[in-house]
Order: C-alpha cells, then structure tokens, then sequence
C-alpha cells in the first residue's frame, strides 16, 4: 500500500468552491432574488420621501396620494416575499453544503486509511461533522449579503450626496472609520473563536475517551481526576468562550454607535453650511435620515457578516486541512505468481503511516482508531526504522499459519500488513483471494446480534446456524431472552468479553474468505471453550482456508502446519513447531515464560475443578445480558416538557446570582435609556416649541454629546456580559460533567455514547455561543421596544392605542410561532444527535478498518447518508417554520402602516403625520425584531432544557461530597418523569483514614437481580475470606463470578430505594473489615480496592498521569511502583520520562505494557483488596508472569480475588471459589 501525497503549494479552498463553484445556476438564481429584494429595500426611502413631502404639502381638501402611498405601504411586503424566496433558496445551498461536507469527510477516512488516528484525534474527528460542517452550512447563508453590501452602499451613498452634497464625505468618513474599527475588532472574535474550537476539540476528545473507558473510571473512583483533567481544558476554553463574548459585544457598541455618530457629524455640518432652520427640519432633513439610516445599517451588517466569515474561514480551513491530508493508494492487489501460494510478502516493510504526519497542517494528533495497534508499541524516539522490517514469507493456500511473539514483537502489525492495513514502505505483498480480518479487540455496532454476524450479507440460514454451532454462541443465544436478535447496544455491550469475541469470529468466519486473519481471538475464552472452537471452527468449518492467526499460547503450535515468530518487528524463525524447537528459534521469552510457570506450578499442587465448570469473561462486563430497544438507547433524547419560564430562570441564574439579576437589569435599562433619549432628542430636534431658546445647531450639539455617553454604556455591558458568560458556561458544563460522572454504569450501557457527546458538544457550544449572548441582545431589543413606545407616546399619543393592538397581534404571533419553533428544534437536534451517535460508532475502535477489510464502506454510507437526509429534512422544517412567520409578520406591518396613514390622512396635520409614519415603520421594525428574538431565545433554550434533562433524569450514585454547584442546581423540580434518582438511601459511616486495614471480605446470604424481570444473579451466596487470603474464582458464563465482583464494588446496591425495591429481589450484606459497605461512600469504597481488567485502560495523558491519577503520590513513589512491574527502564528510555504523553487509549505502549500499568496503578493505590478480572488473558505468557511475580512479591498482606480461566494463574491461590447459576457450588 502506498501513500498518496497531495501537493499543498496552491492548496484549494473548501469555502471558495461551495461559495462560487458549486451548483452555478443555484447561485444565479439566488443573486437574483437578492438583488431583487435590494433594490425594493432601496426604493422605500425614496417614495417614504415623497409619501411624506406629500403630507407636508397637505391641504384640508388635498386628495389622498394613493400611488405614492399604496406603494410606500406594500413595499415591505413585497420585499418580504422576495427575500423569503431568497432565503429559501440560500438555506437550500447551505443544507446541501453541510451534507456534502459531511459525506466528504465520511470518505476521506476511508482513503487516509490507517494514518488515520495519527493525523486527527477522535474529538476532532467528531468536530468536523457535528459543529464545523453545519458552521459552514449556517455561515454561509450570510456570505451572499456581505457581496451585495458594498454595492449597495455605494448606491445608497449617491443618494445620500444627492440629498447633502459634500457634507456627505464626512458621513463617509465617520462611518468608514467606526466600521474600520468595529471590523477590527471583529478579528479578535474571530480568533477567540478559533482558539475555542481547537480546546473544542480536545474537551471532547477528553469526554469521548472518559466514555470509552468509563468501567475503569467507575471501578477505580477516577471520577474526580477525570473532572480535574477535563476542567483544566474547560477553564481555557471558558476564556476564549468569554473573549468571543466580550469581543462581539465590542464590535457591536461600535456598530450601535455608528448611526448616531453619523447623524451627529452630517447634522451639524449639514445646518452650519445651509444655515437650516428649526423649521426647516421636516422638509429638509428628515427624509435625508431614512437614507443616512439605510447606510449605517448596511455598515453595521459588515461588522456582523464579517464575524460569520471569520466564522466560516476558521471551520471550512479546518475541514480543508483534513481533506488534504494524505491518502493511502486504492490499488489493488496481484496474485502470487506461485499458483499454490494464497499470500506472498517479499523483503517487505511496514508502517503505521509513515511520513504523514507532517504532510500537512494538523489540529493535534494522537491515536485512537488503532485497535489494531494492539501490542505493538511506539517509543517516541524519533527512529526511522519501519514497525515490520525486512519481512519475506510464503503462506501455502488452505495452511494454518500460527504467529506468535513476546510482547512488542510486532504480531499484530504482521497481521495488519497483510490484509492492507499498513503502510508498504518497500516490497510486495501478494494476495490471492478475498481476506475477511478479526481484531484482537472486538468491534460491535449497535443493533441485533443477527445484524452483527451478517454485516450486509444475505442470510443463508442453513450456513448461518452452522457457523453460530462452530463458533460456540448455541449456548448464549438460549440464555438471551429474544436469542440472535438481542439488541447488543454501541460497541457491544450487554455482552461479555467472551461473547463478544464469538461474534465478531463468527462474523468473520460467515463472509467465507479465501484468506482469515486472526488476531489472538481465543484469548477472551476459557481453555475449554477456546479448544471447542479450535477444533470445530478453526480446523473445522475454516479447513480448506488459509487461515493466519496470533496467539500467545503454545499450546496451539503443533496444530499449525507453519509457525512464524516475531522479535522487535522481524521474522527470526518459521517453519513447523518441531523444527522451531530443534533448530531453537522459538523466542526466548516465551520459553523462559513457560518454565517459569511449570516451575512454579510444580511447587504447589494445583486444585481440580469439577467437570461441568467453564469459565468465560467476567467483571469486564458485569451486567447480565438484556434486551434493549434501538430507541431505548436515545433515552436521554426524548421530549420534554416544553419551554418553561421556570427554565428561562435557571438559566439567566446561572448567568448571575439572585440579587445580580436585578442590578444587571438595571444596568441594561440605563444603557438603553440613553439611546432612547437619544431617539427622542433626535425626534425634538425639528420642533420649536420644546426648546425654544436652542437652535437647530445646538440642539445637534446636545445629541452629540450624548453619543460618547451611548459608547461608555455599551462597553461597560461588553464586560458585564463577558462575565456573566463565563460564570453561565462554568457552571453549565460544571453540572452536566458531574452528572455524567455521577451516573451509574448501567445507565452508559443503555445510553450511546454519541447521544452524551452530543450534549457536551452542539447542546454547550450552543449555551457557550449563542444562547447567552442572545440573551443579552434579546434583553436591549425589549428595552428598546419599550423605549421607542415611550418616544412614540411623547409625540402621538392618540399612536398609542395602535400600538397596543400591534403588540397584541405580536404577542399571538409569537406563542403561536414559538410553540412550533420550539417543537421543530427539538426535532432538529434529535436529528443532529442520531448523526453525531452514528459517526461516533464509525470512527470508534477499528471501525473505519472494518469497513475497509470487509468491504462495509458502502453499507456504512447508505446509513450514515440516510441519518444525514433526515437531519436535512428537519432543519429544512424549521427554517419553512420561520419563512411563514416572516410573512405572516409582514402581514401585520402592512395592516398596520395601512392603518397609521389611512387615520392620520384624516385627522392629523402633515407635519404630525410624517413623524408618525416614520414612528411607525420604526416600531413595526424593531417589534418584529424583538418577536424574532424572542423566538431564537425559545428554540435555542432547547439545547439547555437537554442539559438540564440530563443531569435531572438519569439516576446517580450519591455521594458524600456532592460536586455539584450548590447556588445554580440545572435539575428539574421533583417529578415522576424529571427527579435524580440516587442507587440507596443510607448515610455513610465515620471511617478512619486506614480502612480497611486487614482486608476481610464477608459475603453474608447475597442474592439479587439485575432487573425486576430477570433471575437473580447471584443466590444466598455466603463465604468469608481472610485478610490477605489468595482467592481463585472459577464458573462458566452467567455463573456468578462477575455479580460477585459486582456486587463487592457496589455497581449493584443490595440496599436500593424504596421505589426499586421487590420482594425477594434484594437481600444479604457485604462486610469488609466488619463495615457494612452499604454504609460507606461509594468512591471511598472503590478507592479502597483495587481492579486489573483484561483489557487494560490507558488514558490521554502523561505516563505520571496514568500510573496515578488521583494524583496523590510523588514521582519516587511512581518510579517505586514502576519498578516493580517492570516497566521503570521502559519509561526512563522515552524522551521525557515521566511527563510522556501518551496518545489515546495508551498510544505508545504494546498490550503488555498498558496491562503492566494498569497493575501499577493498583498498587500505587495501596489497595488491601485486589480484584483481578482476567488480567492475564490477552498478554502474552512472559507478560503473564511479570504480573504473577509481582502479585506474589508484593500482593503478600493483600487479599487477591482472581477471576482467571488459565490454570497457571491458579497455583499462588489459597483457595478457590467455583460458582454455578448464582450459587457456591
């Protein structure tokens, strides 16, 4: 495979294409219609000018002027309809750009292949379909107006000449400078924004793999650390979210100012020049204004537009970067030229991407896809040696090839290389045949058990219940409620690890491939179910096929018809295994490993199990298989109770606390009390009788001095909306992050892990970037509002009942549009999070890999395309929503000028009239803007009542220190459909600092279920074991083993709520050290035991950060604990020790090495009471007894449970348990 390397001196622009190149006649038409719609907006001064010369030059017996005034009144109408067309027809582009962008970035994964998670961290990756994407969709509705605009300027500004002459030159000046500034400002916004899509990124980067390894997290009592870590990256990103803010509101008093500088700056030259009286102010000025007001209009929409570009530039560039990273070749591959051969690799060598790392710009760029990586580790040195180097080998067509190797040998990567998920760094790798691929970690979709084995294919049921038999799931699928068509849930929960390996071989085994790879697939059985399916899948069903497996067993080795061993990423020995131990080429890890093992076996005798006992998996999936609805999984998504003002409270609470409410109210009516004094000075100006004693100058003189006094007020609000921003996001995503964390583990295997990355995702960068500051903006329009009634009453009082009407009339509008703004919304963002859930499960694990081995791209698009259609549809709803209310809104307007004119023609003077047509169209405009608003504010108060659901719905584990922010709690008020349900009701007891300090376990008569439905788990079990009692215990799958780690971690609570409570579901108690634990702090407890897991968790991090993550030890004790696993040389050979970072899940280490960490992270806890999940079955055998001699050196004062299904592991044991459908047996 090679890497095609795209050339970026002229890079192509993502913006520039879908702004001008796409879909030409689509762009013609819009322009069109926009210009249209200009030149109607540019008419209406002209004829409001002749409309009001017309009532100026009134008489008692002067006929109505019905031309100038039918169509001074159904002008803005029919602008309405002609930009809503254009509108319409923008919206339509935009939409198609999102899902264009967002189907480009689906296909460009599958070309960048396995660079991938080297080049783009997963948070990025999610990023770029759920927020850039749909910003460059919305953005680019704006850029078409910021085209149009200087055009229209300039039209305006001949109008403007035309009616003042060289006076407006200054009006040009002012308004060029004030825009100049506004703009300048404009460009702080845009790089604050910039900055916090990149801390974007990585927050949810951080989210998504505290999601991913949330068992750990759970078991371990990491819950703070991980808060810490992800708070450190949300107090950054909380600063930028506060400088867009403040920076934005910035630009916006500079734009709110510039009308009233230029009025005052034209005013006064304009009258000192032609000597204009007070008298003359009707006639001569007041039409000028309409078009003094149409240009700063315009110039104060640059600034705005102009953020949106900003906008724009940053996510298009970013979705640019990503579309010129390089690709991978989609060359196929040749055939062996030996007939007899099935794969052919000569002096090959392989990488993980190679050289793409630098290729192009990139946000920041650990691991994650690499599943695959498996053992194979990364030093960070900076080597440029190839992971598989000088490789040469020949598979015979229908051979069992066995791969085996210590840890960091390089198998995994062998297997990668040759079904093409490696890099070709040099030579030729031949292929004959179609190649189906099994991970070393299984990767499951959501959806039924059935749909995961078939994977597209047709279902051939004779073949299909064969390959189930062979593949050992008959037995499974009798205990499954509803058998194969189980709802497995995202990335396979509710199965086992065992379970899960099964299917994801019996996949693999159903799509009858002429070549099978196998990576260390039996690793997750026990040895008897590992034997069945040796010999009845392997060497059974697969006979005839060129079959190429891992494993870390040597058992296996004399079934295979070739052997090959890895050492550092090379073949140092192939042939049979009795060559390979004659010729002594069998690695010497492995060797030594085994006698180690048998030596250690030989001191002790080994306990025999009763014949019926299997053991499988255990704690790492400790709930018991159930069905789950495909909709249950978007439980969190389901409709609430609709927009509340009680909602609206909490959220402006936690933009301020109670009493800051009030002052900041305040504050705002004083802030717009000055540009209402202002409107109303303005409005005073051409009357006499007001003040008599000033002049027509001088009264211009006294609205300048007020505009100083507009800017000071409007910048003081910048900063208090600044802070209170800030103060609003902190505590938003404060409670949401704990509620998360406080959830049980079960509540994460029924909810997708897209759906909760959608809440920290589009539901807070809305509340950071749009809802708070509209808030503020909504609050100015009402005061304003009010303001303009004010003015309006002063002038024309008789305007007032009118107005009263108008406002009724927009009232209706409003409860009527919100109700159904709101509802489509919602609709919008369940939409949004199906394609944020979907992309979420492609990218995750080997996803993208499995799709291109099994050849799943175009299945995987079909659904990820048809989910893109539906969020299209929905938002296109709620746009054709917001289209109607705009003419509906328009309606209004017309009935209402209608109205003013048809009773002021009648009973008001000229002069009187022309100030109330202009009063008029001034409230008309700034009510609809205020119903707008108001609207935007209901349906964006979605994404918090979504936040708010989530932290109030879900149930939670109390704990003794509530984290959450007791001034501003986000939970609903108590309900049987909104109350935080907590796990028990006991107080915790007073402990002291060393409990436990000797480690006794006492399971007294435990018996319950998982849910009311099923059997009970675990029943009447009673043992009792001794501090720093060695434990094994062993049982086949659903036997007990893992309700009883279960159990004694608390993930299920023997004492629940009254409300959960059944007879007979719960009885007994666990003592530890004579205390009850259902007493104690449930992170407490966990963090006074400790748990090594199968597949080890590592985190994004520093290595200190991983060994200890509650942070309480210092770097000796670190260095300590790492010597004692065997890992202090490793860590002292990376570039900087200690403070490495690690990519995602441990990127930089092999399986072995993450395994060993987990191990340290145990012991630096100091844990009495140590649960070991199968900690030795997916390492190899000299890892294996690096962990068993540390366990037996310094584990000696501990009690050690051992859950293991490999008898080696079994021989340090004091006893050991066997269990049996729930029981001791």
């Amino acid at each position: 495979m090679e890497t095609k390397r795209i050339h970026t001196q002229h890079k192509p622009s993502v913006m520039w294409h879908f702004l001008f190149s796409h879909s030409r006649r689509n762009l013609i038409a819009i322009f069109s219609w926009l210009l249209i719609g200009r030149a109607l907006a540019m008419i209406q001064p002209w004829m409001l000018k002749a409309l009001l010369s017309s009532f100026i030059s009134k008489q008692i017996d002067s006929p109505f002027p019905l031309m100038v005034g039918g169509t001074t009144i159904i002008l803005p109408f029919v602008q309405g309809l002609v930009d809503g067309v254009s509108s319409r027809l923008l919206f339509r582009r935009s939409l198609s750009v999102r899902s264009l962008l967002s189907g480009l970035i689906f296909e460009k994964t599958q070309k960048i292949g396995c660079g991938l998670p080297r080049l783009v961290e997963t948070g990025h990756l999610q990023s770029l379909v759920a927020s850039d994407a749909r910003t460059v969709g919305d953005e680019l509705y704006e850029f078409y107006e910021l085209v149009l605009i200087p055009v229209e300027m300039v039209i305006v500004f001949v109008f403007v000449l035309s009616e003042i002459g060289v006076c407006g030159l200054l009006s040009l000046a002012v308004l060029l400078v004030l825009t100049f500034v506004s703009i300048r400002a404009t460009f702080f916004v845009g790089r604050a924004m910039s900055n916090y899509l990149s801390l974007n990124d990585e927050r949810v980067t951080l989210i998504n793999e505290t999601l991913s390894g949330i068992r750990t997290v759970k078991l371990g009592a990491y819950e703070q650390g991980m808060k810490d870590r992800v708070t450190r990256i949300r107090n950054h990103q909380i600063s930028a979210s506060g400088q867009f803010a403040t920076w934005t509101f910035v630009s916006s008093a500079f734009v709110r100012n510039i009308g009233p500088c230029v009025n005052a700056a034209t005013l006064g030259l304009f009258v000192s020049v032609n000597k204009i009286g007070v008298d003359d102010f009707t006639r001569r000025i007041l039409p000028m204004m309409g078009f003094l007001g149409m240009l700063t209009q315009k110039a104060g929409r640059i600034s705005s537009l102009t953020q949106s570009m900003l906008m724009l530039s940053v996510s298009s560039r970013r979705i640019g970067d990503f579309l010129l990273l390089p690709e991978r070749s989609a060359g196929t591959r040749s055939k062996p030229k030996d007939t007899g051969m099935a794969v052919v690799i000569e002096r090959g060598d392989f990488d993980w991407g190679r050289g793409m790392e630098n290729t192009c710009p990139r946000p920041s760029l650990p691991q994650d896809e690499i599943e695959l990586l498996s053992d194979e580790p990364t030093d960070g040195s900076g080597s440029n040696q190839s992971t598989l180097h000088d490789i040469s080998l020949s598979l015979e067509r229908g051979s069992l090839t066995i791969v085996v190797g210590g840890v960091g040998s390089g198998k995994s990567s062998l297997l990668a290389a040759i079904v093409g998920e490696m890099e070709v760094v040099s030579g030729t790798v031949f292929v004959d045949g179609s190649v189906s691929y099994c991970v070393q970690t299984p990767w499951l979709f959501g959806g039924t058990i059935r749909d995961n084995i078939l994977c597209g294919k047709e279902m051939e049921w004779e073949k299909y219940w064969e390959v189930v038999r062979v593949c050992g799931l008959t037995h499974d699928f009798e205990q499954l409620h509803n058998s194969d068509l189980t709802h497995v849930g995202e990335r396979g929960q509710t199965l086992s690890g065992g379970q899960k390996a099964r299917v994801q071989l019996a996949r693999t085994v159903y799509r009858d491939c002429d070549v099978v790879v196998l990576d260390d697939v039996l690793s997750a059985l026990d040895e008897k179910v590992g034997q069945a399916v040796m010999k009845e899948c392997i060497l059974g069903i697969l006979k005839g096929k060129t079959v190429i497996m891992s494993t870390n067993s040597r058992d296996l080795l004399e079934m295979a018809d070739n052997v090959i061993v890895m050492r550092k990423g090379q073949i140092v020995g192939e042939g049979t295994a009795v060559e390979l131990m004659k010729n002594g080429t069998v690695v010497e890890e492995i060797r030594q490993s085994e006698r180690l093992t048998r030596d250690e076996a030989n001191e002790r005798p080994a306990e025999s199990l009763p014949q019926h006992v299997s053991p499988d998996r255990s704690l790492q999936d400790v709930n018991v298989p159930t069905i789950i609805d495909a909709e249950a999984l978007y439980a969190l998504d389901s409709d609430s109770n609709g927009w509340s003002f009680s909602s609206l409270l909490v959220f402006v609470l936690t933009m301020f606390p109670g009493w800051g409410v009030i002052l900041v109210i305040v504050f705002i009516i004083l802030v717009e009390s000055v540009q209402i004094v202002m409107s109303l000075w303005l409005g005073m100006i051409g009357s006499s009788s007001v003040f008599p004693s000033l002049s027509l100058l001088q009264n211009v003189g006294v609205y300048g001095l007020l505009v100083p006094l507009s800017f000071v007020g409007l910048l003081a609000l910048a900063f208090v909306a600044g802070c209170s921003i800030r103060r609003s996001n902190r505590i938003i995503h404060s409670e949401l992050l704990s509620s998360m964390l406080d959830c049980p583990l079960s509540s994460f295997e029924t909810t997708r892990a897209g759906e909760i990355l959608d809440r920290f995702g589009e539901d807070v960068e809305q509340t950071d970037l749009s809802l708070t500051s509209l808030m503020f903006t909504t609050s100015t329009h009402i005061v304003a509002l009010v303001g303009q009634i004010v003015i309006v009453g002063v002038w024309t009082p008789w305007f007032l009942p009118l107005g009263v009407v108008i406002l009724v009339v927009f009232g209706v509008l409003l409860v009527l549009h919100s109700r159904a703004a709101r509802d489509l919304r919602q609709l919008d963002l369940k939409a949004h999070t199906r394609v944020v859930s979907e992309w979420s499960e492609m990218i995750s694990g080997s996803g993208m890999a499995m799709m291109r081995v099994y050849d799943l791209s175009e299945l995987w698009r079909e659904k990820f395309f048809a989910t893109l259609d539906n969020w299209t549809a929905h938002s296109y709803f709620s746009f054709v929503g917001e289209g109607w209310a705009t003419v509906y809104r328009s309606a209004v307007v017309f009935c209402f000028l209608f109205g003013v004119i048809a009773f002021g023609w009648v009973g008001m003077s000229g002069s009187q009239l022309a100030v109330a047509v202009s009063s008029a169209m001034t409230f008309s405009s700034i009510g609809s803007v205020v119903m707008m608003k108001c609207v935007s504010v209901i349906s964006k108060m979605s994404s918090f009542d979504r936040i708010r659901s989530f932290c109030s719905t879900l149930p939670q584990e109390t704990t003794t220190e509530k984290m959450w922010d007791a001034q501003s709690t986000l939970c609903c008020p108590s309900s049987s459909q909104h109350s935080n349900t907590t796990l028990f009701t006991t107080s915790s007891v007073a402990l002291p600092d060393d409990w436990p300090n000797n480690g006794k376990v006492i399971f007294e008569n435990v018996s319950f279920r998982y849910r009311p439905e099923l059997p009970l788990a675990l029943k009447d079990v009673s043992v009792e074991i001794e501090g720093g009692e060695k434990i094994g215990v062993r049982g086949r799958t659903g036997a007990g083993k893992s309700s009883l780690a279960a159990a004694l971690f608390r993930l299920v609570e023997l004492h629940p709520t009254r409300t959960e409570r059944t007879e007979n579901t719960h009885s007994g108690r666990i003592l530890i050290d004579g205390v009850d634990i259902s007493g104690v702090d449930v992170r407490r407890l966990r963090a006074s035991l400790g748990m090594i897991p199968q597949d080890p968790v590592l985190f994004r991090g520093t290595v200190r950060f991983n060994v200890d993550v509650r942070g309480d030890a210092d770097d000796q004790r670190i260095w300590e604990v790492l010597e004692m696993v065997s890992l202090k040389s490793r860590v002292l050979g990376l570039e900087h020790g200690l403070s490495t970072e690690l990519g995602e899940n441990g990127g930089g280490f092999s399986v072995g090495e993450r395994q060993l960490l987990c191990l340290a992270r145990v012991l630096i806890g100091n844990a009495r009471i140590v649960v070991l999940d199968e900690a030795t079955a997916s390492v190899d055998v000299s890892t294996a007894v690096k962990i068993q001699n540390t366990i037996r050196t310094h584990f000696v004062n501990r009690t050690v449970i051992m859950i293991t299904h490999r008898d080696e592991g079994l021989v340090d044991m004091d006893r050991m348990l066997v269990l049996a459908d729930g029981q001791l047996v």
